[in-house]
């Protein structure tokens, strides 16, 4: 056998090992290229969600929880993600519990199904839809920080101011449900937060308040803790382009 014989083994192991080292390094390059639109698809759909929106702030119940009135502003610039709310009227000494639900629009009188002359938190769901962003102690998260809720003073005031980043809280709101049948939902895949437009509700009365025996709770809550007091629908009133400047 001739040495040149002998080395075309050689020849077709180098080839072989050539062509496959090309083909991994074309996938590898696809690959980054893909995850490279992807990425650039998501800030798109970030900036279209970028502004400051603004929830004027009506009663729900007023015969029962008081004339509450107020605003509650959320600015969405960047990576930052902020809320200023700020309340007078509130049922006093009570924690409410406040959430960005997913539909647009308010309850009114005509949601009393049952007749009750209340609406409670299963009639309001049915109309302002699911809960999405509990405005808590930890906007980043659904789940963490979830019980907690501002206390009005004597006077049924109070301010709340949070931030976090909009990164992460997308990231929360596309991630995986863990349990499906509690009362939070997540955004579809793909979905924008597409802030303008969903309402804003805030719950809690205190416990002496005098409810119908028919007002129906929200699932694992007290009567009192879910039951609606006041929506505001949110508007987009600064494009962007301007809070940028």
């Amino acid at each position: 056998m001739s040495q040149t014989t002998r080395l075309l083994p050689f020849f077709f192991g180098l080839c072989f090992l050539s062509l496959a080292s090309c083909g991994k390094k074309s996938n590898d390059k696809t690959s980054v290229t893909a995850t490279a639109v992807e990425k650039q698809e998501q800030e798109m759909e970030r900036v279209d969600d970028m502004g400051v929106y603004e929830a004027a702030i009506m009663p729900l119940n007023e015969s029962i929880s008081g004339k509450l009135t107020g605003t509650v502003k959320i600015k969405i610039l960047g990576d930052e993600f902020s809320v200023d709310q700020n309340i007078q009227g509130a049922p006093a000494g009570v924690r409410h519990l406040q959430v960005v639900l997913t539909g647009n629009t308010c309850p009114t009188i005509i949601s009393d199904t049952n007749g009750d002359g209340v609406i409670d938190a299963v009639e309001s769901s049915m109309v302002s839809g699911q809960r999405l962003i509990p405005l808590d102690s930890n906007l980043n998260s659904q789940i963490q920080g979830i019980n907690f809720g501002p206390i009005a003073n004597n006077e049924g005031r109070y301010v709340y101011r949070r931030s976090a980043s909009f990164s992460k809280l997308l990231a929360d709101l596309h991630s995986f449900d863990p349990d499906a049948f509690d009362q939070l939902v997540k955004l579809q895949v793909g979905d924008d937060l597409n802030l303008n437009g969903r309402v804003v509700m805030i719950y809690g009365v205190s416990d002496e308040a005098s409810l119908p025996s028919t007002a129906a709770s929200a699932p694992e809550e007290t009567v009192q803790d879910s039951f609606p007091i006041a929506c505001g629908e949110f508007v987009k009133i600064i494009e962007q382009e301007v809070v940028s400047r």
